[in-house]
Parts: C-alpha cells; sequence; structure tokens
C-alpha cells in the first residue's frame, strides 16, 4: 500500500511516495513553484491555476503505483478567495504579501490597527491581516463567498468539492480565524477526515499546515521529542497536551486530535548563513573569482578549535517580540577578525536563539523531551551546527533517513485521517533516523 504526499510551498512543490507498511520512500519529485506573479510594491501574489497544474504533473509523476491515499501540506497564513462554486476568483496572497505594512491615514499600519481591533499581534502576511487590506481598499472580489489556503484549495479541486474544508491547524495561522468579518468565510474542522476521493477514486487526507506536518513527518515519538527545523527560518518544536498551555513569546499551534505544538521561530535562522556564504562569494568576486558556493568551506572553517570568541547576533531581521531589532557583532579583536570566527560566531548565535525560545517554552511544560530530532537542510548539510545543539542540550541529533519532511508527514497523516492507520502515533511508527 502508498500513500503520495505533496508539499506546496512558497519556492518549491514537492511530493514523496511513501511505503506504509514499511515508511520507505519509493520516489520523490521537487519542482520550482513558478507561479508567481509579478507586481509591484510589497505585493506577493501566485497564480492558483498554475500551482494546480504543478501538482497535477506531481501527481502524474509519481503514479506508476497504485496510490491508496493522498495528502497535502503548504505554506502557511497565505490565502485566497473562491466563489460559491468552489472556484478561485483571486490569486494566491503568499504569507511573503507585506501590504499590512502599508500606512493607514491615521499613522498605523494596517497590521497595527488590525492587531489593536482584535486584541492580538498580528503579523503582515497572515490571512487576516491580507482580508483586512483588501476590504479597506476594495479588492475583495464581488463573488468571494470563503476563504482558504492554497493546500486547502488544491484538496478541493482534487475532489471537485464546492466547499472549501479546513483543518484547524490551517485557519489558524490566519492570525484572527475569529474576526467576525472573516470568520463567516471560513469553514473549520478540528477533525482528521477525508474530505473526499479523486476521479481515479484515490481518498484525500484535509489538509494540515506545514509546521505540523514537518513535524509528525520527523518524530517517531511526539510526546518525547524536541525538533529543531532550519531552512531559511529557524524553528524549535515540542508537543503540548491539550490546547489550554500558555506560553509567552512562543506560538502556540493546533496539532492533531486536541493537542497542539509549542513553537518557536527563530525569523532569520539558516539565511543568516546563507548571507554569510554570499558576502565570501561577493568578496571572492572582488579578485576576478567565480565561485557557485563556499558552503562546504564554510562547514569545514565551523569545525576548527578556535579562541578569543568573536560574538554576533544573528537576529537580523528582528524577532517576533520585537520586528525592528537588527544583528549585530561585538567583542571584535585583532585576533578574531577572520572567516573562520565569523562562521562559528553566526551559527552560535542561530543556535542560542533557538536554545532560549526552548528554555522558555520548559517553563510551561511537566517534563522535558529526551529526543532530539534535526530537520531541514540547514542542519542535514552542517555536522558543525549539529554538534553545537548537541553539546548546548545534552543529547545526541536524530536525522530522519528521508528527505522532504513535511511531504512525508503529510502522507503519514494521510493514512491515520484516510483510515489505513488506527492513529496518527501508529502510523508515524515507520520514521526511521541515521
Amino acid at each position: 500500500m502508498f500513500a503520495l504526499g505533496m508539499d506546496i510551498g512558497t519556492t518549491n512543490l514537492s511530493s514523496v511516495l511513501m511505503d506504509i507498511s514499511s515508511g520507505k520512500v519509493l520516489d520523490e519529485y521537487t519542482i520550482k513553484n513558478d507561479a508567481a506573479i509579478v507586481e509591484g510594491g510589497l505585493e506577493r501574489l501566485q497564480d492558483v491555476e498554475r500551482i494546480f497544474e504543478l501538482v497535477e504533473h506531481m501527481r502524474t509523476r509519481l503514479s506508476n503505483s497504485e496510490i491508496n491515499c493522498i495528502g497535502l501540506t503548504g505554506q502557511m497564513h497565505g490565502m485566497l478567495y473562491t466563489d460559491c462554486q468552489g472556484k478561485a476568483v483571486s490569486p494566491l496572497y503568499t504569507w511573503q504579501d507585506r501590504r499590512g505594512d502599508y500606512m493607514r491615514d491615521d499613522g498605523q499600519t494596517y497590521t497595527q490597527y488590525l492587531s489593536s481591533k482584535v486584541k492580538k499581534k498580528l503579523a503582515t502576511g497572515y490571512g487576516a491581516v491580507t482580508h483586512y487590506y483588501n476590504i479597506e481598499n476594495g479588492l475583495v472580489p464581488q463573488e468571494a463567498k470563503w476563504v482558504t489556503t492554497i493546500q486547502d484549495y488544491i484538496g478541493m479541486k482534487l475532489t471537485k468539492q464546492k466547499l472549501p474544508q479546513m483543518h484547524i491547524s490551517n485557519s489558524e495561522s490566519f492570525g484572527a480565524p475569529e474576526w467576525e468579518v472573516l470568520s463567516p468565510m471560513i469553514r473549520t474542522t478540528e477533525k482528521s477526515v477525508c474530505i473526499g476521493t479523486t476521479s481515479d477514486d484515490i481518498p484525500v487526507a484535509i489538509a494540515i499546515g506545514d509546521n505540523q506536518a514537518s513535524f509528525i513527518g520527523s518524530v517517531n515519538n511526539s510526546a518525547n521529542s524536541l525538533l529543531i527545523n532550519m531552512g531559511t527560518g529557524g524553528q524549535i518544536s515540542i508537543l503540548a497536551n491539550g490546547t489550554t498551555i500558555e506560553c509567552p513569546d512562543i506560538d502556540k499551534r493546533y496539532y492533531i486530535d486536541g493537542d497542539s505544538l509549542l513553537v518557536g521561530c527563530s525569523l532569520c535562522g539558516g539565511h543568516a548563513y546563507s548571507l554569510l556564504e554570499t558576502f565570501y562569494r561577493e568578496i571572492i568576486a572582488l579578485a576576478g573569482v567565480k565561485c557557485d558556493s563556499l558552503y562546504e568551506k564554510m562547514n569545514a572553517l565551523a569545525e576548527q578549535v578556535l579562541s578569543d570568541e568573536l560574538i554576533i547576533n544573528t537576529q537580523f531581521r528582528g524577532s517576533r517580540r520585537d520586528p525592528e531589532m537588527r544583528g549585530t557583532i561585538s567583542n571584535i579583536s585583532d585576533r578574531n577578525l577572520t572567516p573562520a570566527h565569523l562562521v562559528q560566531a553566526v551559527l552560535k548565535s542561530m543556535v542560542n536563539e533557538l536554545l532560549e525560545l526552548y528554555y522558555t517554552m520548559c517553563e510551561s511544560i511537566e517534563k522535558k523531551p529526551t529526543i532530539l530530532v534535526g530537520a531541514g537542510n540547514g542542519i542535514r548539510k552542517n555536522p558543525a551546527l549539529q554538534k553545537m545543539f548537541e553539546d548546548a542540550l545534552g543529547m545526541q541529533m536524530n536525522i530522519p533517513l528521508h528527505y522532504e519532511e513535511a511531504a512525508y508527514g503529510a502522507a503519514l497523516f494521510s493514512t491515520y485521517a484516510c483510515g489505513i492507520n488506527s492513529s496518527l502515533t501508529e502510523a508515524q511508527k515507520v520514521i526511521r533516523y541515521h
């Protein structure tokens, strides 16, 4: 029996074909998301029908075997409008859309005004902020009936549904789904359900958020695991029983079957390392030398034993608490302004920012995790970063054998939502580590 999982990302779309009984990835496929619509200003839009074409291409590419269920996940926070017949009547406004940063006549940004109105701290790019901006500027299509995410829209298209049905992990990513102007346009559920079947009778599970899917696809012991994911951003996640737990400066995200994930986010994360790599290549280019990538050489520098520490704060994009914060470099001497010191200081700051969030989590949970799991290319491809986390936490890092953790997690979730596995815990037992 086989499960197909698809992750509809902002930059790439990824899919995995998984053997349900063994968890082995039989095939995987990633393609570039070329659906961006060129607009001016702070808009970040994508063509939803082009995204569906890419999904169908992936599905055809991996349909050589008989597929028993399909799971979907994708970019959170973004939104699109559909009409009463289930047709998209707008582009996808992605999570990168920053029109909420435009100023209103009263001197506040749209994000600031709506945050004060709903009494929640929202961020530009959240679906609620985007919807509010569209309302105030006459941009909501007249025929718009529902608001949904791209992954839920793909689920509708695959199963020919007219009404969107959103898992709470997606609807909550809008930031304020309970807002009286937005809530009538959302159909949400906490249940892990099959939303219908494709034209060739394959059950399709309700779509879930990509953070939740990555957690599902990375840990084989949810109750005792700490997941660190390092990509463009950085995330540290643990499972919390129930939904009543409160933890300052930490995102509480709805998970599966009434539980929550506590998630600490670094806005820059792995992007800090890529900025440094670009910086080094630009310096080399000044000497007339072209270099495609310096990551391997940087990783080697990261493993050197150095003294005279250089201190860097990599919050180049601010933090959730203070978006205006910027990074710093300090304790510079004539001995530590070297490429190796810069590499190690950047990595150490990336680690420390997530660990500070983890220690905040520990104040709100009953027991600390005993299993450390790492995911994302920023972790997989950097042994020095792995060791820094291991040394700081006193645990060995486990890295899944499979790649594309979110697509894999969507596939696992579909085996539960579509009734093949009796529980999500049962489905996750097939995950294996290096």
